[in-house]
């Protein structure tokens, strides 16, 4: 999912925009419906966007979501308070264990296609199968994290 997503601060608020264009990398159809911005919960203080592959399909059968990457992300969300945690660095790092714990299992029992174009980021290792942008006032606080899967 190819993305352009703006990510700002104001003096009391915050923005999150961003495109709705999905390709299917199969088959090229395109659509611009594909909503990437989410809030956080119940919170209206986060919002997290995503870029990446999103749906992750077996080898085999690619019409068939082994991992959905939204829906994984929103049970994630729903299962942590963001409260407790004193930055959103570390409810992060809580957050994306727990996500990848789910990757692994899929991982598990599925041969799952996973993209094979490495970083375009100096430094970053590996290929990036999705990315998870959280930004809003944590605790208070304007913060910002992103959350790298990589294989």
């Amino acid at each position: 999912m190819a993305t352009a997503i703006f990510r700002g601060y104001t003096k009391d608020d915050f923005v999150v925009a961003s495109d709705g264009r999905m390709r299917n990398s199969e088959t090229g159809e395109i659509w611009d419906n594909t909503q990437k911005v989410f809030r956080f919960g119940p919170s209206k203080s986060l919002a997290y966007s995503f870029t990446g592959q999103i749906e992750l399909t077996p080898v085999q059968d690619n019409h068939k979501v082994v991992l959905d990457f939204i829906s994984q992300v929103r049970e994630t969300v729903e299962s942590i308070a963001p409260g407790g945690l004193r930055t959103l660095a570390k409810y992060a790092e809580r957050f994306s264990e727990l996500v990848c714990d789910a990757l692994k299992r899929a991982q598990r029992t599925h041969e799952i296609r996973l993209p094979e174009d490495p970083s375009l980021v100096p430094g970053e290792r590996g290929c990036t199968i999705a990315s998870i942008l959280i930004d809003g006032y944590y605790e208070g606080w304007p913060s910002r994290v992103n959350v790298r899967f990589y294989c």
